[in-house]
């Protein structure tokens, strides 16, 4: 793994104790996720997933995480508000 890749793994870990004790920061990773053939918009901080295999199979665990994430979050949500039995508003 390349230099980019682990602090990218460090910044994934940080971002996931967030995420998974305080609900914040969903949707705020990547700001230069570029597709292929969009390299003339990049600064050099771009990730087009298709160059940097590592890089995207770190992606998409983090993504299969938020997924299960936003899964449990749900749950407890509508656990939390679900209305008990015999009581009507």
């Amino acid at each position: 793994m390349g230099e980019r890749e682990n602090l990218l793994g460090v910044f994934i870990s940080m971002y996931m104790h967030l995420v998974r004790w305080t609900a914040v920061g969903r949707g705020a990773m990547f700001w230069q996720l570029m597709a292929e053939g969009m390299s003339s918009y990049g600064d050099g901080y771009e990730i087009v997933l298709s160059q940097n295999p590592s890089t995207a199979a770190l992606v998409s665990g983090l993504s299969h995480k938020l997924a299960e994430l936003t899964h449990l979050f749900t749950r407890m949500y509508e656990y939390k508000n679900r209305r008990k039995p015999g009581v009507t508003c």
